[in-house]
């Protein structure tokens, strides 16, 4: 599953939810760039009947239904997809009813004509489907009662334990900050600019959403561009095997919190607004294991540790302490400036240059207190 792909997917359902709840029009989005590079197909797969050839006609059709939102999920237990000549992507799409759902497959259509090499695609011929756009293939497996419970995020919390995680273990690049709020956006065949719209709907009033993937995604390119093999000034070429091991762990780390926040933005529905419920911190998706200690266990593990839950309200208790004992601290060096101040004041007035070196004092400790 490429990429863009996984970027289309996340629009599909994030913008499709709001057009099924009637807050955004199709002709305020269907021309966005991102689907550019694609056909859409939506099949039954047991006869591979084409249901619709295109996710406009698809949501249209759905809301006709009475469908009320889109959902997008890891892929699980979804049958063997060979005797059907397809396979499953890692991710799904559900459709929301109000008494009922159904599961939309992304695959892949295999050609009866392949060779049964590893990934099975024939090498005898050249791939020209190479340079064409992508077909995204969803099949209708099955429709089910009752509708799935998306827990809302609690956007916060999600960073801080972005921060806690991956801050540990950093052994190349510095950490990239969270800029503050702007649309977040990628690299698209369109150049028209009424085609260049967020990945994920536009809103101020829910900016983390943005910010994160923006944030991730720069950590993502920074880390790809030092581990690459071409890339003679890195220093990935001079780790040991355990570091380089360390590092590389970091990477699936940092790859698996992308799946996380792509798939919480894809469901996200506070786009005009709206706090969570402070519930406990629970990921969605599954963390790559721990990387083993080598012989001897002197190494330090740089595998995810415990994060703080999102109710315990322990990253908000450090922050008040911090905030507290910065306080405190300012207050006494005032007094003690202010001490000296009125004690030298017949200095300053005799030799007024060395007021000079009193403001100096005074903005070296104000700068040791915002470190």
């Amino acid at each position: 599953m490429s990429e863009e792909q996984k970027l289309r997917q996340v629009a599909l359902v994030s913008y499709g939810t709001l057009f099924l709840q009637g807050k955004l029009d199709l002709e305020e989005w269907y021309r966005h760039g991102i689907f550019w590079n694609a056909r859409f197909q939506f099949r039954v797969p047991a006869n591979k009947g084409l249901l619709a050839d295109d996710f406009t006609l698809w949501l249209g059709s759905l809301r006709e239904q009475g469908a009320v939102r889109l959902s997008l999920h890891l892929a699980a237990g979804l049958p063997d997809a060979e005797p059907l000549g397809m396979a499953w992507a890692e991710r799904m799409v559900i459709v929301h009813f109000a008494d009922r759902h159904q599961c939309w497959a992304l695959a892949e259509e295999l050609a009866e004509w392949r060779c049964d090499d590893d990934d099975g695609r024939s090498r005898a011929y050249p791939d020209a489907a190479y340079y064409a756009g992508e077909v995204d293939c969803y099949c209708l497996m099955e429709e089910s009662a009752g509708v799935p419970a998306i827990p809302e995020t609690d956007w916060k919390a999600l960073a801080y334990a972005i921060r806690g995680d991956l801050d540990e273990g950093r052994r190349l690049s510095g950490a990239k900050p969270l800029a503050g709020y702007a649309p977040y956006c990628v690299a698209m065949r369109s150049d028209s600019e009424w085609a260049k719209l967020p990945v994920i709907p536009n809103s101020p009033q829910l900016a983390m959403p943005h910010r994160l993937l923006a944030m991730l995604d720069a950590e993502r390119a920074t880390f790809s561009n030092d581990t690459h093999v071409k890339n003679e000034n890195s220093d990935y070429k001079n780790l040991s095997d355990q570091q380089t091991a360390e590092v590389t762990h970091w990477g699936q780390r940092l790859d698996s919190w992308i799946v996380e926040v792509q798939l919480r933005a894809a469901n996200e529905l506070r786009w005009s607004g709206g706090r969570a419920d402070k519930n406990e911190f629970l990921r969605w998706t599954t963390p790559p294991a721990p990387l083993a200690k080598p012989a001897g266990g002197s190494a330090t593990e740089t595998a995810s540790q415990p994060f703080i839950a999102a109710g315990s309200g322990g990253a908000t208790a450090v922050k008040k302490e911090t905030r507290w004992v910065r306080g405190l601290v300012m207050l006494l060096l005032i007094a003690i400036v202010a001490v000296f101040v009125m004690a030298g004041a017949s200095l300053v007035v005799k030799f007024p240059w060395l007021s000079i070196f009193c403001g100096m004092i005074a903005v070296a400790l104000l700068s040791a207190l915002r470190k």
